[in-house]
């Protein structure tokens, strides 16, 4: 079988040519979403017959998308990360509320953020530290237009922080900026 896209923290989650999603690693959240919390050292097949074209796992949670660009999300759900408007972990994929399609997603720290094919970014869960974009610290359950009316080309979801390159080539950052992380005001 060919893998199309590789990518891992705590736990790795491989999406195959044939569009099926696999993975295996660490699972204390239910973040490989093969409906239970055991760690798995094999690929396991990501439950709920979902065809995924790209898939981002997290420490704690995982995202993947589907060819329609609707989004969906596995594991931990303290902070509202999985994106259904509830804090109820899921150990199996459950479809992100906001009627958003998506060309991109990524996972970071108890956040997520995705970009629509329009580059407009979006970021749900925790918002400690404004990482959500939102110019706010408040955790949000759903999807969350950034603030600043920017398109994005590329969104990265990090620790504490969140990073995109705005269509003009710009980076810019948010969050916590306690080590750099975020830079100056632009890069």
């Amino acid at each position: 079988r060919r893998h199309t896209r590789l990518q891992g923290d705590w736990s790795s989650d491989v999406c195959s040519s044939d569009l099926s999603a696999a993975c295996w690693g660490f699972d204390a959240s239910g973040q490989l979403g093969d409906g239970g919390t055991t760690n798995d050292s094999l690929p396991a097949k990501v439950q709920g017959g979902l065809a995924f074209t790209a898939i981002s796992p997290g420490t704690d949670n995982t995202c993947g998308l589907i060819a329609s660009g609707e989004a969906y999300c596995w594991g931990d759900n303290t902070f509202g990360q999985i994106g259904d408007s509830t804090n109820n972990s899921s150990l199996v994929p459950v479809k992100v509320l906001g009627g958003h399609q998506f060309a991109s997603i990524e996972v970071g720290q108890g956040h997520v953020c995705g970009l629509t094919p329009a580059g407009d970014a979006y970021c749900w869960g925790d918002n400690a530290n404004g990482r959500l974009g939102d110019n706010t610290i408040v955790s949000r359950p759903v999807p969350t237009l950034v603030a600043g009316g920017n398109r994005y080309t590329v969104i990265s979801a990090g620790f504490n922080h969140t990073c995109a390159v705005r269509v003009d080539g710009v980076a810019m950052c948010w969050g916590q900026g306690s080590n750099g992380q975020i830079g100056r005001a632009h890069v």
